[in-house]
């Protein structure tokens, strides 16, 4: 079932659609009382836009909304939307699945290339055969880098999410509860956006939240400036206090790793405001 971008409340649908698919209206949440969903209407380059910006209403359409069937109306008569069994959710399960490894691939691609460019090894100075044995090396450092970065994310959901939802009442997702044999809470008081909650949105959400740190990297690859040697060490007005002194020297900008502050701090906070858009 479909869910509302502004309240997380579950809808019936999102849009009804006529004659063609382009003439189509929004439906209002009965929550809220707001369109469930205007990302329907959007094109892709708004979806990008909005991602890099990290808004919760376009993770929970990716996530949620995106594979919704609209109600249709053909010559005037309303026909209600197709009913959800467990072959259309195993569909839908697959198609996930299908979409985290195309989007999981060329994200992957594209790390390996932007490393390799801050490495300086994609100079035209180097012969073929060194950069492809070079580019080879980094891509599998990429891929063994995602790869633990998320199985170590799916196992944390999977084991802390129930132990919190003993702590919170309300707190644990029908899907992860009945995996641990726990009886599932009343659905009043859980949120609708938990009970559709299952592990495999979690890498889909990672690799959504990276985009901002994967935009950002590509920026600094074609902008990269390189650091002109330098005369004397730098200096600060803080040597006087030798723990102000060193955090001063940390953002000096003959010192400061900018890829590094990128890649680490941005990227996981953004996956982290990600993770919480899309469970909360």
């Amino acid at each position: 079932m479909p869910i509302c971008v502004n309240c997380t409340s579950s809808v019936a649908v999102l849009y009804t659609q006529y004659e063609s698919a382009y003439n189509l209206r929004l439906e209002q949440c009965s929550a809220c009382h707001a369109f469930a969903d205007p990302y329907v209407e959007h094109d892709t380059l708004t979806l990008v836009i909005d991602l890099i910006l990290l808004k919760k209403a376009v993770f929970i359409h990716l996530i949620y909304n995106q594979r919704s069937e609209p109600r249709r109306v053909v010559s005037g008569k309303k026909t209600s939307t197709v009913a959800t069994t467990s072959q259309s959710k195993d569909g839908e399960e697959w198609e996930r699945y299908q979409t985290t490894a195309k989007l999981g691939i060329g994200l992957v691609l594209l790390d390996a290339v932007i490393r390799c460019s801050h490495l300086g090894l994609l100079s035209p100075d180097l012969t073929s055969g060194f950069r492809i044995r070079q580019f080879a090396l980094v891509l599998f450092h990429c891929i063994g880098e995602t790869i633990a970065f998320h199985t170590m994310i799916i196992c944390t959901c999977y084991f802390l999410i129930p132990f919190i939802g003993m702590i919170l009442p309300g707190f644990q997702p029908n899907s992860i509860s009945a995996d641990h044999g726990n009886s599932p809470k009343p659905e009043s008081s859980r949120s609708d956006i938990r009970n559709h909650l299952k592990l495999s949105h979690v890498p889909l959400t990672i690799f959504y939240s990276s985009l901002t740190k994967f935009f950002l990297l590509s920026l600094l690859s074609i902008w990269h400036t390189s650091q002109p040697p330098e005369t004397a060490p730098p200096t600060s007005p803080f040597e006087a206090y030798p723990i102000i002194h060193a955090v001063w020297m940390m953002f000096d900008e003959a010192v400061l790793d900018r890829e590094w502050v990128v890649r680490n701090i941005l990227g996981g906070l953004a996956a982290g405001f990600g993770l919480r858009g899309e469970s909360f």
